[in-house]
């Protein structure tokens, strides 16, 4: 059986429906607070899961009897209010590997980002190499992947993250606004096959490996802004361009307000990075074909 964390998510219910289809057993791991909404959802797909407090090995140990592997899928761009990110990524991860020895997992695959580095300056980029490395020294064998910008359809209760707010700023302003100069470079990958790539790296995958994954194309950040906009209907709205440090005012003052702002301050700090695959790992571990976001835009939202 395949334990994954973060199942209501995004990526996690995709995940889900992905590995019923091919007769996988699974079941995930949830957080006691989890909305009502979330788990009517997962009892209405008939989708095993089981509560769990992240900090404590005990309840997780618990949680991981009968499973063999573990998809790793917690994590967040915004920084909640009742602590940081590290907790998030590095603690969880921590734990979650202390149970995972215990229950005897033979396998860890975790989805990471482009970009991770523990010489980041976002703190999104920090703590997810600081995840990373407590998988790597953990003895337990492992597969992380470090993906680029996910798009694609809504499935379950979310969207990806930034593509819907992306979405829902295009719809609500009188123009499109672009942080910076927009030539920043992305390799957005469609969400189903970011899940196709979960899926194999659990048994078809050589071990021990770190693996950038992103889509058939390279595009600015500018174009997909563009892309999104056409999917929404908003083709023809003027470009706006913001600064780095008016924005950097605007996500602070956003943050203060909301729990998911439109723009966070560590998006600014990443905004003019490229966010591309540095090597052919990913041509090289996954033979299927890709989507582009041109092929996708009725998928979009």
């Amino acid at each position: 059986m395949i334990a994954i964390t973060g199942i209501s998510g995004y990526i996690g219910y995709h995940l889900a429906n992905y590995l019923k289809n091919n007769n996988k057993d699974f079941k995930g791991l949830i957080k006691p607070d989890t909305s009502a909404k979330d788990t009517g959802l997962l009892d209405k797909s008939l989708y095993k899961y089981v509560f769990v407090n992240f900090f404590d090995p005990d309840s997780l140990t618990e949680a991981l009897k009968g499973c063999h592997s573990i998809v790793h899928l917690i994590g967040t761009i915004y920084r909640p209010k009742e602590m940081g990110l590290e907790a998030i990524h590095k603690d969880v991860t921590n734990t979650l590997i202390k149970a995972a020895k215990k229950a005897g997992i033979k396998k860890i695959v975790y989805v990471s980002a482009i970009g991770a580095d523990l010489k980041a300056p976002s703190e999104y980029h920090l703590t997810k190499a600081q995840a990373e490395e407590e998988i790597k020294k953990s003895g337990i064998d492992y597969v992380i992947l470090r993906s680029s910008l996910v798009f694609g359809k809504t499935c379950g209760l979310r969207n990806s993250k930034i593509i819907a707010k992306l979405a829902d700023t295009i719809k609500n302003s009188p123009f499109i606004p672009v942080v910076g100069s927009g030539k920043n470079k992305l390799q957005p990958i469609y969400i189903m096959d970011l899940v196709r790539c979960i899926s194999e790296s659990l048994d078809k995958i050589e071990k021990n490996q770190t693996i950038e994954i992103g889509g058939p194309e390279v595009m600015a950040f500018e174009e997909i802004t563009r892309t999104v906009s056409r999917a929404v209907g908003m083709e023809n709205k003027p470009v706006v361009h913001i600064s780095k440090p008016i924005a950097a005012i605007l996500a602070l003052i956003m943050g203060k307000i909301s729990d998911k702002p439109k723009i966070t301050t560590d998006q600014v700090k990443m905004i003019d990075k490229d966010n591309v695959c540095t090597d052919n790992l990913m041509g090289k571990n996954f033979k299927f074909s890709l989507k582009s976001m041109a092929d996708t835009v009725s998928d979009l939202l």
